[in-house]
């Protein structure tokens, strides 16, 4: 009996039942603001979880594994001297990234050797040194002979090197991959670039520079979401309007 006094006043009074309906949709939609995506691997665990409180120890003692990893390939080889100055200006502009603990490249690679009786530590690509052809020539040498340089700082056939940027991690909440990629604003006012802003500032001539590593990787995610967030969503209320309108 009480259904059916329920589903005649949904008949009888239609209007009414809409707006009883929008209304309490609007404030149950008060708390969307709540909502807020997360792409780091952290979603996936209970903040109490014994394995994530290890992982975080495990952070706080040794420091963290979240880089971003900067291509830069040139077919004409990177031992030349615009691909050294891209290298320096690049490896020196990431230094001053937000949230930047470390960077390492080719530039600031401490090349250690022996000349004579002495042992020298010094920069594979030195800043205090004129950049000449013979000088590269015998770096390049260096590089591609070295125990660890090949496939880590610099490709076997010297056309691509690697630039790695480590990020501070942040414990207990999603790292800013945004502001680090992005840019944001110190506490000072002052706004700071981001990684994407960099790259474009140093790319020229023939190179060719790529982003990978946790960083890039997970903001993509988002970025791709948000796409296709603006894109479906309209598309599916739409779609639902016009069925309800066919049917009802």
């Amino acid at each position: 009996m009480e259904y059916g006094k329920f589903v005649a006043f949904i008949v009888n009074r239609p209007w009414v039942t809409l707006l009883i309906g929008l209304t309490v949709f609007m404030g149950l939609a008060s708390g969307g603001k709540h909502l807020a995506p997360d792409f780091t691997y952290r979603v996936w665990f209970n903040e109490e979880d014994p394995l994530l409180q290890e992982f975080d120890q495990f952070e706080r003692r040794f420091g963290n594994d979240d880089r971003a990893m900067v291509i830069v390939h040139s077919p004409s080889g990177v031992f030349d001297a615009d691909s050294t100055e891209l290298l320096m200006e690049l490896t020196e502009k990431s230094w001053l990234l937000p949230y930047v603990i470390r960077v390492d490249s080719l530039s600031n690679f401490n090349w250690i050797h022996s000349e004579e009786d002495d042992l020298v530590v010094e920069p594979l690509l030195p800043d205090d040194l004129e950049i000449t052809a013979e000088l590269l020539a015998e770096r390049k040498e260096v590089a591609l002979n070295h125990e660890t340089l090949p496939d880590y700082l610099v490709s076997r056939d010297g056309t691509a090197a690697m630039v790695y940027i480590t990020i501070k991690p942040s414990l207990g909440g999603s790292p800013d991959y945004e502001g680090f990629l992005l840019g944001t604003t110190d506490e000072n006012g002052k706004q700071r670039k981001g990684l994407r802003e960099v790259v474009a500032e140093v790319t020229r001539g023939d190179h060719e520079i790529f982003m990978t590593g946790t960083p890039p990787l997970n903001h993509s995610f988002k970025e791709s979401a948000q796409k296709d967030i603006q894109n479906i969503l309209p598309l599916v209320f739409g779609l639902t309007l016009l069925f309800l309108g066919i049917l009802f």
